[in-house]
């Protein structure tokens, strides 16, 4: 998406690559805990199983499962449209397409959240690796770079669920046709439309099944009755789309072309 993704990705797949302290950064964010056990043993675990050589093939030609859920999800949007025998009704077409760019577009942005995030566990860790005067100073440069960190988690959840939502009314065939006429109805461009007429115009659409019924491309079937739990499941998400963001950043940006 940008150059620190591909600067990312530059370290992780070539040794050669990396400054003495650039190993340094990467390594703190490879062994940072940011507060789960949970994210931490699954970045020993990756670290572990990836020798550079499989991590070349990894990022150079395919996605791992996490990400090849994250692209058939785009690439199932993308073929969203009318019914055949509605393909004449432009007005409703421009309105699906704008779902789609709208749509298109988060995808992106759940991306740089995820290269924010985790690139904020590393800053973090790093700071914490330092020396400073006093402990004064140490928790009070924690604890403004622990903000920005969960700042930045939270923004990744956020967005995700805004996504996932986004997708499920416009674009899902799992989604409750009561629950997508209810969402449908508070959109801008429905003004006015009685219940039935907008039934009928929704009626046209062609829907799509996705890798999760209710979580698209993220197994959310199951909720969460603990914000933490949640919390670390999506922290360890993120963590699985990491070593995947510059391929499908690129796929994106080609796309779009």
């Amino acid at each position: 998406m940008n150059d620190i993704i591909k600067h990312f990705h530059n370290l992780s797949k070539d040794p050669e690559y990396m400054r003495s302290e650039d190993k340094e950064e990467i390594e703190n964010l490879i062994t940072s805990k940011d507060n789960s056990d949970l994210l931490y043993k699954n970045i020993k675990e990756y670290k572990k199983n990836n020798t550079e050589e499989e991590k070349e093939i990894e990022f150079e030609t395919e996605l791992g499962p996490t990400a090849s859920k994250y692209q058939q999800a785009i690439e199932l949007v993308k073929t969203v449209g009318l019914k055949p025998e509605f393909i004449n009704n432009k007005e409703e077409q421009k309105i699906i397409d704008s779902r789609k760019e709208f749509v298109l577009k988060y995808f992106s942005k759940v991306l740089d959240d995820i290269k924010k995030y985790l690139s904020q566990v590393g800053q973090l860790q790093s700071l914490r690796a330092e020396n400073y005067d006093s402990a004064d100073k140490f928790q009070s440069i924690i604890s403004i770079s622990d903000s920005e960190r969960r700042r930045y988690h939270n923004a990744l959840i956020g967005d995700l669920k805004i996504l996932i939502r986004q997708i499920n009314i416009n674009f899902n065939k799992d989604f409750p046709e009561e629950s997508r006429l209810i969402e449908e109805a508070k959109m801008k461009d429905r003004e006015g439309v009685s219940k039935e007429k907008l039934k009928q115009l929704m009626a046209q659409r062609e829907y799509v099944n996705f890798p999760y019924e209710k979580g698209i491309f993220i197994n959310l079937n199951n909720s969460f009755k603990d914000e933490q739990v949640e919390r670390e499941y999506i922290a360890n998400w993120a963590l699985d789309m990491y070593s995947d963001l510059t391929v499908l950043s690129e796929k994106i940006t080609n796309n779009e072309k």
